[in-house]
């Protein structure tokens, strides 16, 4: 294990809405991550399945952006190829207009070209962005305008065997929002692979005995993005702890840190 050398002493007491989303029409069959193990100088081809469970034709369109985001909040969608770790200009699609008929599946292929340059390392990626709405005067909706679903698909390209691995654990907060107790962290990827880790919080009472384990709330991590973890603490007693944040990435992967943590 990678225990970030951080101790800090916080106090206080969270409350994060849930939010989820249903849409009928096209879905994509095949999943949000393609990910690809590669050399330089290889190439690799998939396939994006796209169905449609309207009941009119749906029209759709696959465009290319970068993707990088913070844990402030902050996604950015930039144009293809703008991040030095973008494989978007690897990629070429099959097709980026069709037609999808009502109840019926189609894929889209792919192609991914790796250059041969020796000094690729670590993990590449960008987006490929899937927008469908059904076609025809009948998909009009008040205003004017049509019912469009848009999805994002994160095409990773991971250099095979290369690439160092670091995880920074950043910004530390406790605070207490309607009635819950929340403890934050900033997770920054300072390597060079990407992440998808599973967060933990081990607490420790003043007598040093475990006094629970929470799961957080977090997401995966690229190189240079970070995302804000939360670990939802308000069952446990006031009182002072020593706790171990933990983020196990797999793959022997594991990073902490440590803390000082006044409830109350």
């Amino acid at each position: 294990m990678r225990i970030v050398p951080y101790i800090a002493t916080l106090a206080a007491v969270l409350f994060i809405p849930q939010f989820g989303v249903q849409a009928a029409g096209i879905s994509v069959n095949t999943g949000m991550t393609y990910e690809a193990q590669a050399l330089p100088g290889s190439a690799y081809t998939g396939i994006i399945r796209l169905s449609n469970h309207g009941d009119r034709p749906s029209e759709v369109r696959l465009y290319q952006t970068d993707y990088f985001f913070t844990s402030n909040g902050d996604n950015r969608y930039d144009p293809p190829g703008s991040s030095h770790r973008s494989n978007a200009k690897w990629l070429r699609l099959a097709t980026e207009r069709l037609m999808v008929p009502p109840g019926e599946a189609t894929d889209v292929g792919y192609r991914v070209q790796v250059p041969d340059d020796p000094s690729l390392k670590g993990s590449y990626w960008s987006m490929i962005m899937v927008e469908g709405g059904t076609a025809g005067e009948n998909s009009r909706i008040a205003g004017g305008f049509r019912q469009k679903l848009r999805y994002g698909l994160q095409m990773i390209t991971q250099i095979r065997s290369t690439g160092s691995a670091h995880l920074e654990f950043l910004s530390p907060a406790l605070r207490a929002r309607e009635g819950r107790r929340l403890f934050f962290i900033d997770i920054r990827n300072a390597g060079e692979i990407w992440h998808d880790p599973e967060y933990w919080l081990a607490l420790y009472d003043a007598r040093g005995q475990e006094a629970g384990k929470v799961a957080g709330q977090g997401g995966r991590v690229f190189p240079g993005t970070s995302v804000r973890v939360t670990f939802d603490l308000t069952g446990f007693a006031d009182g002072l702890y020593k706790v171990l944040a933990v983020a196990d990435c797999g793959n022997d992967y594991l990073f902490g840190a440590k803390y000082t943590l006044k409830l109350k």
